[in-house]
C-alpha cells in the first residue's frame, strides 16, 4: 500500500537524516497537494530534492510542477535575503544588534544543501530593550507593522514581537523573545547577544544564534509555536546532529528550561524511526526529569490566547499586570484599525466575554456576511496586492491599498492557499476534500463561506 500524503510529508522531514529505502511513486494528484502546502512548511523545497536524489518518483509532468513550484519558492526567498540583508544594514546604522533567526540561518549552516530550505518571511531578534527602536528604523525600507500593537508601552514590555510587511508582501518578524509567555520571558537577552555564528548573505556577513540556542530556539518553536509540523521536527532533529547536551548545560542557567526541550526531543524522536534522535539526546531525555511548573506554562501554552493572556498576567506583579490587561481590554486606535474593528465593537465584544462567558472567536473572517454566493463554475482570484502572513494556526491577509488586515482560521487560509485563478469553487473543493481526507459537503460549506467572507473585504475577485 502506497504511503498517504501525510506520511510522505513526515518522509521527507526526515530527508539525509535516516535511511530511506525503496524509492516512492507518487501520484499527480499526492505532487499537486504537497505543492500547494503553505510556503512555511517547507515541503516543496524537501520533495524537489528527494525527486532530484531519486528517493521519489513522479511523472515527467509532476516533475516540471515540482521544479516550477521549487524555483517559486527559492526566487521568493533570494528576494527576502536580499531585504534581509538592507534590514540588517539600517538596523546596523541605529546600532541595534541582530540576530538571525530560523529560515536562512538553518538553511545556510544545518541543511545539507541551502536550497533544501525555503521560507516565507525574515525573522530575526533584537534586544529586548531595542524593538520599538528596530521598528521605528525600518520604516525607512517602507516596512510597516502588519498589525499594530495594542499599544507602544505595551508592546516594549509584553510583546513577543511585531511583524512588519512591506508593499510587495514581504514579511519581517522583529523579535525581542523567542516564545511568548513567561517561558519566553525567562529567557536572557544579554546571553543571546554574547555569543553568535557568522555566515555570509551574498556580500553581506550576518549574525545568528550560536549553534546550542539555535537548538533550543527550534525545541521552543516546536512546542510553543502552535503547531507541530513535520518542518518542526527536522528543525530540532538537524540541529541535535551537531549539538549536544553537554553543549547545551550552560544555558540551562539562562532561563531556558530543560523541560520545553525534552517535550519537543519526545516529540521529534518519532516511534518509527527512534534512531533519527542522537543517542545522547536519547540517554538525555530518559534522565530527564520534567519541572512540574513548566509543564503548567506548557498546558497554558496550548490554550486559547485569552487563557494565555490571563496566566502570564498572573505571573506579573500587580502594577504590572493592570497595565498589562488594561492595554487589552483599551488597545490603540491604529491597532483597532489595523484589524478593521471598531471601538463599539471591541467593547462589545469585551462585554460579552465578561457577562456571557463567551471566548473571543480565534477568527474575525468567521464573522463576516457572505456577500456573494459561489456558483461550482465560478474561478475565484486573489486580488492583485493581497499578500498573506502565515502563523501556525491561521495566517492574516493583508491589502497595502485598502489598508484593511484579516485574520484566517486554520480552515479559511487552506481555502485562501488553494484559490490560484484557475480553479473553480468545485475544483477546490475537490482539492481541499482529497487532500484532508474531508467529507466534500462540509468541506463545500466552508469553501463558499471563506470565499464570500473573503470576496466581501475585496481580497478576492471572481469571474465564470
Amino acid at each position: 500500500m502506497s504511503p498517504s500524503t501525510e506520511q510522505i510529508a513526515d518522509r521527507l522531514a526526515l530527508l539525509a537524516l535516516e535511511e530511506w529505502g525503496e524509492a516512492v511513486d507518487l501520484s499527480d494528484a499526492e505532487v499537486a497537494a504537497l505543492c500547494t502546502t503553505p510556503p512555511h512548511a517547507g515541503l516543496v523545497a524537501l520533495l524537489g530534492a528527494a525527486v532530484d536524489g531519486g528517493k521519489v518518483r513522479v511523472s515527467p509532468a509532476a516533475a516540471e510542477t515540482i521544479a516550477a513550484a521549487w524555483a517559486q519558492r527559492m526566487a521568493w526567498c533570494v528576494q527576502l535575503d536580499a531585504l534581509l540583508t538592507r534590514v540588517v544594514a539600517v538596523l546596523g546604522e541605529a546600532d541595534i544588534e541582530v540576530r538571525v533567526l530560523k529560515g536562512v540561518a538553518v538553511a545556510t549552516l544545518d541543511e545539507p544543501d541551502p536550497s533544501w530550505r525555503s521560507y516565507g518571511d525574515v525573522d530575526l531578534l533584537v534586544p529586548d530593550d531595542r524593538l520599538l527602536a528596530a521598528v521605528d528604523a525600518l520604516r525607512a525600507l517602507g516596512l510597516v507593522p502588519l498589525v499594530e500593537p495594542v499599544s507602544r508601552r505595551w508592546a516594549r514590555d509584553h510583546a513577543k514581537s511585531i511583524t512588519l510587511v512591506d508593499s510587495v508582501g514581504h514579511q519581517v518578524d522583529v523579535h525581542r523573545r523567542l516564545a511568548t509567555g513567561p517561558l519566553g520571558a525567562r529567557v536572557s537577552s544579554p546571553a543571546l547577544f554574547a555569543s553568535g555564528e557568522q555566515f555570509a548573505l551574498g556580500d553581506t556577513e550576518v549574525t545568528a544564534l550560536a549553534a546550542a540556542p539555535r537548538l533550543l530556539h527550534a525545541c521552543y518553536h516546536a512546542v510553543l509555536g502552535g503547531v507541530r509540523s513535520p518542518r518542526h521536527r527536522r528543525d530540532v532533529l538537524l540541529l541535535c546532529l551537531g549539538v549536544t547536551p553537554h553543549d547545551v548545560a550552560p544555558w540551562w542557567a539562562a532561563g531556558w528550561s530543560p523541560t520545553v526541550v525534552a517535550d519537543a526531543l519526545a516529540w521529534a524522536a518519532v516511534a518509527e524511526h527512534p534512531e533519527v534522535l542522537p543517542e545522547v539526546w536519547r540517554q538525555w531525555l530518559a534522565t530527564h526529569t520534567p519541572d512540574s511548573v513548566d509543564q503548567a506554562w506548557l498546558a497554558a501554552a496550548r490554550r486559547e490566547f485569552v487563557d494565555r493572556a490571563a496566566m502570564y498576567a498572573r505571573a506579573l506583579p500587580l502594577s504590572g499586570r493592570l497595565r498589562f490587561l488594561a492595554a487589552l481590554a483599551w488597545p490603540s486606535r491604529a491597532h483597532l484599525r489595523s484589524r478593521g474593528v471598531g471601538r463599539a465593537t471591541h467593547v462589545r465584544a469585551l462585554l460579552r466575554r465578561a457577562f456571557a462567558g463567551r471566548r473571543r472567536r480565534p477568527t474575525l473572517i468567521a464573522d463576516m456576511p457572505g456577500a456573494r454566493h459561489w456558483s461550482d463554475v465560478d474561478v475565484p482570484a486573489p486580488a492583485p496586492d493581497a499578500c498573506i502572513a502565515d502563523f501556525e494556526d491561521g495566517a492574516v491577509l493583508y491589502s497595502p491599498s485598502t489598508q484593511r488586515s484579516v485574520l484566517l482560521n486554520a480552515t479559511a487560509a487552506a481555502v485562501w492557499h488553494a484559490v490560484d485563478g484557475r480553479r473553480t469553487v468545485a475544483d477546490l473543493t475537490a482539492h481541499l476534500a482529497l487532500r484532508y481526507g474531508a467529507d466534500p459537503r462540509t468541506v463545500g460549506s466552508d469553501v463558499e463561506s471563506s470565499l464570500s467572507a473573503m470576496h466581501h473585504l475585496r481580497f478576492l475577485e471572481g469571474k465564470l
